[in-house]
Order: structure tokens, then C-alpha cells, then sequence
């Protein structure tokens, strides 16, 4: 009996389906099969355009997002007249060839198995639902004071020197970032919504926690384990810092609290120890807080149907104001990041070691 040893590979979690070599599709009809068994039917319309229209897509995204400048795709697995058929797609990536047509319609077909995920996303059917659930809540707790100025908090409680919605990932940027991440798969994108908080001092990072928690915008039990990530100070310092004075309502409170709290870094740091483990494509000197937590969403479905209840991550990430401005300078850019993060997703869609 002869098995498929990537069939076993990808069923048996020793390889990603995404990092298979090529597929063992060798007929029109095994592509139809297939194709079926994935879950559409090429003999439905509907299917067989949201195929085509995923196929378009995949194009623009090597051409646009993941390959060099200049860059493109072969014309036979690149244009609908040459393909003809979205089979042939499957049959070339089944077979080896000098030409590197086989290597393009792999990673045509790699990218569109993460573009029909993230297009099947409860995200994409109720965008508008889910950002307003998860956003309006807190966005009514920021207010506008003097000045112009910016606070958390309907007292002026907490400055801010910038509050933002983080744009919400686009499928072409969800693909890169699917592609450079081996363990990643689209039901652990957890970062569709998201917004940042920009304070003034360490002090108030946490200080925006509590304020979160307090005023029930987060609940601490729906925190997702493992996604939370601090590399601005360690936990135990801070809270041995906020100690040494009994108030922090005014300048001279958070400069003794500022002082002690840089005093018990410098001395930590002189240890040997370190923040934990970075993103992978981030820079050593990146550094944020940030924690992904859910917020239990109802979907009006209209009269005579039960709402539609789902739980739904969203990130939230909090610096201050001096960490910031390191950030967004020269290598811990965004724009530095993204292009590690491109390079990344081309080696692996090509099939090369990354």
C-alpha cells in the first residue's frame, strides 16, 4: 500500500499545510474532489466566483505585499484566460517542473487557503456589529479637556497623550502576517480590534489597567492566557516602586515614584535579566504592554430569530509617552518591522527555509 506522506504530515500536525511541497493532485476530477471536500463545489457559481474572485486576490497580494518590487506572477497561473480553470491551479502545484510554474501556483494556493479563512471570519460577516460592541464602551470614557487635551476618564482622570483605534487588519495585511508566522492560523488572529493608549509616565500605563478593570470596560477573567505580553517594566518592581511613596497626585509624587522605580530597573537590568521574548520581527529595542481580552457580543438577527452570541478577542495596547517616541524610531519602526515581516512570508511561500 502506498501512502502520501504529505497527507500524513498535514493530518498528523508534522507539517503546516501551508509548508507542503506540492500536493498529489493528478486529474480535473481529483481537483474537483478535492475542491469539494474543502468545502466548495465548482459546479455552484457562487462558489466557483468567490474561487476566482480569492484567485485575484492571492495575485495582488504576492504582487503588491509579499514579492520584490518588479515581481510578478507567471502569466499561466496568473491570468483567468491562460489558467482557464481553477483545477489546473491544483495539478500544476502537483507537479515539478524547471520552469518554476509549480513553486507560483503553490504559493498562489497557500495564499488563498489563509484568504478564504480570513474572508469565512465572523469578523468579515459583522464587522460593523463586532467593532461597535467591542469599541463604543470605551470609547465614551475618553474625553476631551483643556487645551485640547486628552483624558481616560469622565473626571479627567488620566491624561493621555494619544488614544488611537487601531486600523483593523485588512485581509492582505492578516495573509502576510499569517505567512510569517508558522504557528499562526487564522482563528488565532486576535487582533482584528484594537486600540492604543499613549500616557505620560510608566506610572499611568498602569494606572489605565486599573481604570480599565474598575470601570468593567475589560473583565480580567476574559484575558487570554499567554497573549499578554509586558516589556515595559517588570510587574514586581513597579508594585515594590508604587510602595515607596503613599501618594501619586502630583509632580513631586511620580518624580520620587519615577526615581525609585529607574533606580530598581537599573540595578535589574545590571543583573542580567531581560523583558521576556520579543516578536519575532520586532526590534530588541521595540517595547509595549499589551493584552488580548473578549467581550461577549449579540447579533440582532432580526424579529423571530434568536441573537447570534459569540465571545471576541481584541488587543489593547498601553506605553508611555518616552517609549513611544523610541518606537517609532529607526530600526523598531513600523515600517522596519513590516518589511522583516515581509521577507519572512516570501521565503515561506515560495517553500524556502525561512
Amino acid at each position: 500500500m502506498k501512502f502520501d506522506p504529505h497527507l500524513l504530515e498535514a493530518v498528523l500536525g508534522e507539517r503546516s499545510v501551508i509548508d507542503l511541497p506540492a500536493l498529489s493532485v493528478h486529474s480535473r476530477e481529483e481537483a474537483i474532489e478535492f475542491i469539494f471536500t474543502y468545502g466548495y463545489d465548482l459546479s455552484n457559481y457562487k462558489d466557483s466566483e468567490f474561487l476566482w474572485k480569492c484567485h485575484r486576490l492571492a495575485v495582488e497580494v504576492l504582487e503588491e505585499e509579499i514579492f520584490d518590487v518588479g515581481e510578478e506572477v507567471p502569466a499561466e497561473v496568473r491570468n483567468r484566460e491562460d489558467l482557464k480553470d481553477l483545477t489546473n491551479l491544483l495539478i500544476i502545484a502537483s507537479h515539478k517542473d524547471r520552469t518554476g510554474l509549480q513553486k507560483h501556483a503553490c504559493a498562489l494556493l497557500r495564499v488563498m487557503h489563509i484568504i478564504i479563512h480570513l474572508e469565512n471570519d465572523l469578523f468579515t460577516s459583522f464587522t460593523d456589529d463586532i467593532q461597535y460592541q467591542i469599541l463604543r464602551p470605551i470609547q465614551e470614557h475618553i474625553v476631551k479637556g483643556e487645551a485640547d487635551k486628552t483624558y481616560l476618564g469622565n473626571k479627567n482622570e488620566i491624561e493621555l497623550v494619544d488614544f488611537s483605534i487601531k486600523p483593523f487588519k485588512q485581509t492582505r495585511s492578516g495573509v502576510v502576517k499569517l505567512l510569517a508566522k508558522r504557528n499562526a492560523v487564522a482563528m488565532t488572529l486576535l487582533d482584528r480590534v484594537g486600540l492604543r493608549f499613549v500616557t505620560e509616565s510608566i506610572y499611568d500605563i498602569f494606572r489605565v489597567v486599573k481604570y480599565l478593570s474598575d470601570n468593567h470596560l475589560i473583565s480580567f477573567a476574559q484575558t487570554i492566557s499567554g497573549q499578554s505580553k509586558n516589556m515595559i517594566c517588570p510587574l514586581d518592581l513597579f508594585l515594590e516602586a508604587s510602595e515607596s511613596v503613599v501618594q501619586k497626585n502630583n509632580e513631586e509624587d511620580l518624580q520620587q515614584f519615577t526615581d525609585a522605580l529607574n533606580k530598581k530597573l537599573e540595578d535589574w537590568y545590571a543583573e542580567g535579566n531581560s523583558m521576556g521574548t520579543h516578536n519575532e520581527f520586532s526590534a530588541k529595542e521595540f517595547k509595549f504592554l499589551k493584552f488580548i481580552s473578549r467581550r461577549f457580543l449579540k447579533i440582532d438577527r432580526g424579529p423571530q430569530k434568536e441573537p447570534l452570541s459569540f465571545f471576541y478577542p481584541f488587543e489593547i495596547q498601553i506605553i508611555d509617552k518616552e517609549t513611544f517616541e523610541n518606537n517609532i524610531k529607526g530600526t523598531a519602526s513600523h515600517l522596519a518591522y513590516k518589511e522583516r515581516q515581509r521577507r519572512a512570508a516570501k521565503l515561506r511561500v515560495m517553500g524556502l527555509p525561512v
